[in-house]
């Protein structure tokens, strides 16, 4: 494993993904970041998108509407 450099899709410019990062995202289950640290921290404090809010919105109409079906 090596360092790997990524463009952000988000800014456009270059960073790192240190092969320490690599590990703690594998070990995590994440995928590799596409947006440089500080467009991901802006990102986190703009809020969730509206498609976000959509989704979350869905599953928990999704989860809520599997308990209430009853079965003998």
């Amino acid at each position: 494993m090596h360092e790997k450099r990524i463009i952000c899709t988000q800014c456009g410019n270059s960073f790192v993904f240190t092969v320490a990062q690599q590990q703690r995202f594998s070990s995590l289950g994440f995928d590799a970041p596409k947006r440089c640290e500080e467009c991901r921290k802006k990102k986190i404090k703009d809020g969730p998108s509206r498609h976000e809010v959509k989704m979350k919105y869905k599953r928990q109409k999704s989860k809520n509407h599997s308990e209430d079906v009853f079965e003998p």
